[in-house]
């Protein structure tokens, strides 16, 4: 996500962007404190959006996106009682 919103500390220096570009547009250029973060040659960027894709720090805000959720129950209690599972299952009869 550093690479959108310019944060170091949204960037982990793990170097995935760079690894995934297919056009070796990123490069790790080294801050003044030492630390390593993304920079993007646009020159060499075809905004193909790998980067992003692979980027550990977006995965984490797509994770906290709701999702839909379903509940099911057994209408035979004796069924559920004896059941095993806590998931939703289907059998043939």
């Amino acid at each position: 996500m550093y690479l959108k919103t310019g944060k170091k500390s949204q960037c982990s220096g793990c170097t995935a962007c760079m690894a995934k570009c297919p056009k070796n547009a990123i490069k790790m250029v080294v801050d003044e404190e030492g630390f390593r973060y993304p920079e993007i040659d646009q020159d060499k960027c075809i905004h193909c959006g790998a980067c992003y894709q692979i980027c550990p720090n977006v995965k984490k805000e797509e994770a906290n996106t709701i999702s839909r959720a379903y509940g099911a129950k057994h209408k035979n209690e004796q069924e559920r009682l004896t059941s095993r599972s806590g998931r939703c299952f289907c059998s043939t009869v």
